[in-house]
């Protein structure tokens, strides 16, 4: 195992009875935090790099990929799915593997992942240039192109030994894939590009962003895939120039979205009539807030902006 490497810290957390996962680029494991007990589910093998876990239900599915391109032994990108053992017998069985789909720019938009989730970079090169990167998402779409994409070799364990056959990866449901091309770059993937900004509890309410220009509200995504609804801003205001979104959120019980875009200008839209509901005004001023400015020469608009951005007011501005 590399020991040499850069630890990262990731925590996954989980529904009652799983606590959460702590991630690391060479080990993973599980912690209780009422018994304040850590049991290691996995720890990776010369040249893996350990990009991701997950929960599927009651076992742990960790994420390999290759560390470097230049070492030593070559590394293919799979998933390791574990159980836990027993009460008697604490610890963790490795029950089946598979490897992960790689994902060309023509079938990116079979893949749903998290709006501006650029990936995880893996397999580097000399010049610490990655490969390839990889990406959680998850599929939805039931076509013949997306089971072939879905159909993975797997590997189940029959005894003390691993047998390979053909899995079908799930619709809506966790999985991650390979891509060396950026799936969250519309320059590549224009007019294809699939993210999400919103995604609710077993993906019931979900807001997709294409292509950072649109965005697309559905109501019930699995049980209702074709009831979307879809705001435009340039044609709904009849504009000659677009916007691009950062974020989205479902506001109310109805199909008015909360909208972020620019970084930090919020409006609320409304998908069913196609009208700005209202812009809302306010100061993107945590980065000041509770901040000592002493001695400042600065004018009315930039005073009110420190006093309603809550800095120090023990002073006095000029």
């Amino acid at each position: 195992m590399i020991k040499d490497a850069k630890q990262y810290l990731a925590l996954l957390f989980n529904k009652p009875g799983h606590d959460f996962i702590l991630l690391q680029n060479v080990r993973t494991s599980e912690r209780d935090l009422a018994a304040d007990e850590e049991a290691v589910i996995a720890e990776a093998m010369d040249n893996e790099l350990i990009v991701g876990a997950m929960y599927i239900d009651s076992m742990v599915e960790v994420v390999i990929a290759m560390r470097y391109a230049y070492m030593n032994p070559y590394i293919i990108p799979r998933v390791d799915r574990y159980k836990r053992r027993s009460e008697k017998i604490p610890g963790y069985e490795k029950i089946l593997y598979y490897e992960i789909p790689g994902v060309s720019k023509e079938q990116a938009p079979l893949f749903i992942y998290q709006c501006h989730d650029v990936g995880r970079g893996c397999c580097l090169k000399q010049d610490s240039m990655q490969t390839y990167w990889m990406t959680k998402g998850f599929f939805r779409e039931n076509t013949p192109d997306s089971e072939a994409l879905r159909t993975v070799k797997c590997f189940k364990k029959r005894g003390s030994r691993f047998i390979e056959e053909k899995m079908v990866l799930p619709l809506f449901r966790w999985t991650y894939v390979w891509h060396t091309t950026l799936l969250a770059d519309p320059n590549n993937i224009r007019d294809k590009m699939n993210a999400f900004s919103y995604l609710g509890a077993d993906a019931a309410q979900a807001i997709f962003i294409r292509d950072y220009e649109y965005l697309e509200f559905y109501p019930a995504l699995q049980q209702e895939p074709d009831n979307v609804k879809a705001y435009d801003y340039k044609k709904a205001n009849q504009y000659s120039s677009a916007i691009f979104w950062d974020y989205a959120l479902p506001v109310g019980s109805g199909e008015q979205l909360l909208c972020c875009f620019e970084n930090y200008r919020v409006m609320v839209v409304d998908t069913e009539t196609q009208v700005t509901v209202r812009g809302i005004d306010y100061s993107p001023g945590l980065s000041i807030n509770g901040c000592w400015f002493r001695n400042v020469e600065a004018d009315e608009e930039i005073v009110s902006l420190f006093l309603n951005s809550r800095t120090i007011r023990n002073h006095n501005y000029h």
